[in-house]
């Protein structure tokens, strides 16, 4: 199997992908503190748990695209999105205790990578 590669970004590529990268993290941070609100409508819960996803696939994306770049980053920036996303983790791990103690079963349906192309030798 052979992966294809995107061509290296540019630094202010990168730069602007960690900026993407925030604000996604931004809106998923604020989804996950949302959640807790929306136990008792699973109308609204269902909404929002929908958008999380979207937003979700949208930041695992522009990892992944960084992870191919990762030699412009800076220690900081890793650092803070290292910290970022464990704050998200934790928002999630909370919500699940939240809604378990509440009855509701949330259980994660795992999305494949569609991000990358393969192309296997013939």
């Amino acid at each position: 199997m052979i992966r294809i590669l995107s061509p290296p970004l540019k630094v202010n590529e990168v730069t602007d992908l960690c900026q993407k990268i925030a604000g996604l993290q931004t809106t998923a941070k604020k989804q996950a503190e949302e959640v807790s609100t929306h136990l008792e409508d699973p109308s609204k819960l269902i909404a929002m748990l929908r958008d999380q996803v979207k937003t979700v696939a949208s930041l695992q994306k522009c990892v992944s695209d960084l992870t191919e770049n990762k030699e412009d980053l800076t220690a900081s920036v890793l650092d803070q999105l290292k910290k970022t996303f464990k704050e998200l983790a934790d928002l999630t791990e909370q919500n699940h205790q939240e809604a378990t103690r509440k009855g509701i079963r949330l259980t994660p349906k795992l999305q494949p990578d569609r991000s990358r192309r393969v192309q296997r030798k013939r």
